[in-house]
């Protein structure tokens, strides 16, 4: 990779890194669990 491809992908990673998880709830208000009883995110 060149010099300002390696500085873009920094660049994308950093955006990326700086995701949070969403939680998932329903019209009530109250998380979402999977088959095992887990939060959904």
């Amino acid at each position: 990779m060149s010099s300002e491809e390696l500085v873009g992908l920094e660049k994308l990673q950093a955006y990326v890194n700086g995701f949070v998880p969403a939680r998932c709830v329903n019209r009530a208000g109250d998380p979402v669990l999977d088959a095992k009883g887990n939060e959904r995110v």
